[in-house]
């Protein structure tokens, strides 16, 4: 079932156009008076309707749920921007009726359509704190029409308040409904860590911003996966929205994002029985991320297999001074070095470098050092005997982008962690098709 496109657009079921007073004087008796019709809103000379956009999960291809959004047209059917309604409510004072108003048309339509998909509402901060009686009207609302807490999620939008903490302890008035609580926009406005941390929500919806970003700018995927693995590590799930080109589908599969929303696979639209399936379009990304996984598993064999020759020959009792030829022997190999089971490095070579590098080591010592902290000595005694591959980083050694490889292994002398760095060239490798590494 197809979700019917915005312009121009009319409900199948007949329409009821209510006044702000009217609807919010029916409250929750709006589901008996208007059953089976969509509700419009009449303000300002506008015509107010809801449009849902679908929220797919990038692991079914399914709508886990639809945001809802305003439209509005005036008499000559001229759509209004939401932005310029919004600062027409602000202007006329009566915000926070038209965000109540707003939110139980929304609620109404959405329950004409029999659907397991979550309702995601947006609402701004400072209309959640102009209300504290909001949550226990809404909870009233959603038993009149039958809708259990945990099929909605209230979107808090990226303005600012004053007072954070207190803004965290009325969104715990939602919470305790039983609903779902989201930061939207993440990474503009207000939407940035300090609200994480005193939220603490249930989804973060990752502004389309930072996907464009990570699209055009060198690095930008490295550093978009990781901020989705940061939002995941604080208990959320994560939201990649605004996803519009096949490509940024890619993108949103290859950060790791658990949902994605974008023109890339509908727009929004009025209820029209369902939402459209994402399966086609997710497939089509996923087969273009195998690829560009196997070229890029591709590329580090050959680093691989010398790891595991180099720890293979150290087990039997060959020096490092002979096996690190066969490893620097290898196409973009920089420098390669051997720590033992705190970190610390024991050898390296070459022993000395030269950079031109503004943050290289510049003659500081290399034996001696600690680099327990690096993820590749800990991956590596994590796994003993396994080759384990970091993620791109810049090196203090070398001042310059690279990746190391590591293995444990058992000496004569104790455990010992081989390492090697290689030079890690962004244009080179999305030339060769493989410009990540997982």
């Amino acid at each position: 079932m197809e979700v019917a496109g915005m312009t121009g657009d009319r409900a199948d079921a007949t329409s009821v156009l209510l006044s702000f007073s009217q609807l919010l004087e029916a409250g929750p008796t709006l589901a008996r008076e208007a059953m089976g019709q969509v509700v419009q809103l009449s303000w300002d000379a506008l015509v107010l309707h809801s449009v849902f956009h679908p929220i797919y999960s990038a692991s079914h291809g399914q709508a886990m749920g639809v945001e809802a959004l305003v439209r509005g047209r005036d008499e000559s059917g001229r759509s209004i921007p939401p932005p310029e309604m919004i600062r027409r409510a602000q202007a006329l004072g009566v915000m926070e009726q038209w965000d109540q108003a707003v939110r139980l048309m929304h609620l109404h339509n959405h329950s004409l359509v029999q659907t397991t998909a979550r309702l995601f509402l947006n609402i701004t901060p400072g209309g959640m704190l102009a209300d504290d009686c909001h949550a226990e009207r809404f909870a009233e609302a959603m038993r009149s029409y039958d809708m259990l807490p945990a099929q909605v999620v209230f979107e808090l939008l990226e303005t600012s308040v004053q007072d954070e903490a207190h803004l965290a302890q009325t969104v715990a008035l939602y919470r305790d409904l039983g609903c779902a609580v989201a930061i939207d926009d993440f990474g503009a406005g207000a939407s940035n860590f300090e609200r994480l941390w005193y939220i603490s929500p249930d989804v973060i919806k990752v502004d389309r911003v930072l996907l464009a970003h990570a699209a055009r700018v060198p690095g930008g995927r490295r550093l978009l996966g990781e901020l989705v693995a940061l939002l995941h590590e604080g208990g959320a799930m994560v939201v990649l929205e605004g996803v519009e080109s096949p490509e940024e589908v890619m993108l949103a599969l290859e950060s790791d994002a658990d949902f994605v929303q974008g023109f890339a696979f509908c727009r929004p639209g009025i209820l029209n029985g369902g939402w459209s399936d994402g399966s086609a379009v997710l497939q089509a990304a996923g087969a273009l991320l195998f690829r560009r996984t196997f070229q890029t598993r591709s590329w580090l064999t050959p680093y691989i297999i010398a790891m595991q020759r180099a720890t293979a020959a150290l087990r039997r009792g060959v020096s490092f001074g002979k096996v690190k030829d066969q490893l620097l022997g290898q196409t973009d190999a920089e420098y390669t070095f051997l720590l033992d089971e705190r970190g610390v490095q024991l050898e390296s070579y070459p022993e000395a470098l030269r950079t031109a590098s503004i943050l290289g080591g510049h003659g500081m010592p290399s034996v001696n050092s600690s680099w327990l902290r690096r993820p590749y000595a800990r991956q590596a005694l994590e796994t003993p005997q396994s080759v384990c591959v970091t993620r791109p980083y810049r090196s203090f050694t070398t001042g310059q982008m690279c990746i190391t490889l590591s293995c444990a292994y058992n000496s004569r002398r104790g455990l010992r962690i081989l390492c090697l760095d290689v030079r890690w060239s962004e244009a080179a490798l999305i030339e060769a098709g493989c410009d990540t590494v997982q």
